[in-house]
Order: structure tokens, then C-alpha cells, then sequence
């Protein structure tokens, strides 16, 4: 089990788009462990950061969408999220929490 960041294995998503804000978690993972990129993707705005687990920062979602990319050609995820904290500001919103695979 791993403790994440806010933007690591956190979301960020526009709450104009999602009727239940709790399901984005279950949602991402769904999509996640089934390599629908396309479907990941679009939880994240076009200025997303990405925090990987070390610190290092993966800047907007061009970069955001290689790095997937990379670790879904390596792995065959089976992710399970356990939110830990969830918020809003405006029409965007977060989600933080432990994950495993």
C-alpha cells in the first residue's frame, strides 16, 4: 500500500461533468486497469501536473499521456483506490488517497 500525493495518484476533474464526485476514483480505476487511455486521460485538464511518487512533476497532459502510455505498455494494472480526502474549488475538484495493485 502506498501513501500518494494529491496529483499522484490523485484527480483532479471538472465537477460539471461528473454527476457523483465519489465515483471519479472507482471510475479512474476502472478505466485505469483496463488500458481505456482515452477514458483515463480525460480526467485530467490540458495544464494538469502529474506528482509521481519521488517528487518529479510531468507537466501537462501531452507529457501526462506518454508517461501512461509507457507504464500501461510495461503493466497490466489491476489498481484498487481508498480515498482518503476529497475536495472542490469551483467547478474542479481532488481526490487523495492510498492505492494497490
Amino acid at each position: 500500500m502506498v501513501r500518494v500525493a494529491a496529483a499522484a495518484a490523485g484527480l483532479a476533474f471538472a465537477l460539471a461533468a461528473r454527476a457523483d464526485p465519489a465515483a471519479v476514483g472507482p471510475e479512474w480505476a476502472a478505466d485505469w486497469s483496463a488500458k481505456r487511455l482515452d477514458r483515463t486521460m480525460a480526467y485530467y485538464a490540458t495544464d494538469a501536473v502529474f506528482v509521481q511518487p519521488d517528487g518529479s512533476r510531468i507537466v501537462g497532459a501531452p507529457a501526462i499521456r506518454a508517461l501512461c502510455e509507457t507504464v500501461l505498455a510495461a503493466n497490466n494494472p489491476q489498481i484498487q483506490m481508498r480515498p482518503v480526502d476529497r475536495g472542490e474549488a469551483g467547478a474542479s475538484g481532488f481526490e487523495t488517497g492510498t492505492y494497490s495493485e
